[in-house]
């Protein structure tokens, strides 16, 4: 009984790996341009460009990304604050991209001076993340401008960490999907067994 259920799992298996999408094989790069393409495929630049319109009226953001194609079609977490005598103003938002590669919103700036900035899109370890300081000046007419460099989450990985971790990942989801049909295939026949009886 329980080799018939053995063998169902292992089909089970055997089906779910057999219906995951197969790539075609990479072609040879030399180990030269293997080392480099880690590090350059790892670095994003965002320009921001805050447009002040004076106080009590929200400044407009526009984030464009270096290259436009980093984060897809793919949301941005932006987050701008400011800490002073215990009181910490916060300006966090998920953006929406308006073109490929760039963000646009508004936020309010209370007031002048050190603002801290958080960037990020993209998910989990592969994400892209970039953090820093700039001095901004919230009267009207000012526009304050800043690029900031983002890095993956995977920058000092090689480049096979990635896909192994998923593959792992199905392997366990495959298995744990085994098991479920195991129990209640165990389940049914014990309840037969009862009924039977």
């Amino acid at each position: 009984m329980w080799v018939g259920r053995l063998a169902g799992a292992a089909v089970l298996i055997a089906v779910v790996v057999a219906g995951s999408p197969v790539r075609p094989a990479q072609p040879a790069v030399p180990r030269s341009a293997q080392a480099a393409t880690p590090a350059a495929a790892t670095l994003v630049r965002a320009t921001v460009t805050i447009q002040h319109r004076g106080a009590g009226i929200p400044a407009v953001i526009v984030i464009r990304l270096q290259p436009p194609s980093a984060a897809g079609d793919g949301e941005l977490l932006l987050s701008m604050f400011q800490r002073e005598r215990n009181l910490t103003k916060i300006n966090r938002r998920v953006l929406e991209p308006i073109a490929r590669g760039m963000y646009r919103t508004e936020l309010l700036f209370p007031s002048g001076g050190h603002w801290g900035y958080y960037m990020r899109f993209g998910p989990g370890q592969a994400g892209y993340a970039g953090s820093g300081i700039v001095d901004l000046t919230p009267e009207a007419g000012v526009v304050d401008t800043f690029t900031a460099v983002l890095h993956s989450g995977l920058r000092g990985a090689p480049p096979y960490v990635q896909p192994l971790g998923y593959a792992a990942f199905g392997a366990l989801a495959a298995l744990a999907l085994a098991g479920v049909w195991a129990v209640l295939a165990w389940l049914r026949s014990a309840r037969f067994g009862r009924s039977a009886a």
